[in-house]
């Protein structure tokens, strides 16, 4: 399985930076770039935190491929 990615249309749309979301969550910036481009795979607690910070449901986020 796999996971797609919809966290680069949340934060455009919201006008939120990786920057700021990176420090909010406490990773390094260039995770929630890995993340936003599909380059890896969240953990259960930093999908559950991004998805806290931005006041929505993982599934918003992240889609399984099948």
């Amino acid at each position: 399985m796999q996971l797609e990615s919809n966290l680069r249309a949340i934060l455009t749309q919201r006008g939120v930076k990786q920057s700021w979301l990176a420090a909010r969550v406490g990773v390094r910036q260039g995770t929630i770039s890995d993340l936003v481009n599909n380059k890896t795979v969240p953990s259960l607690l930093l999908a559950l935190a991004i998805a806290d910070v931005l006041e929505v449901k993982v599934e918003e986020i992240w889609k399984i491929l099948r």
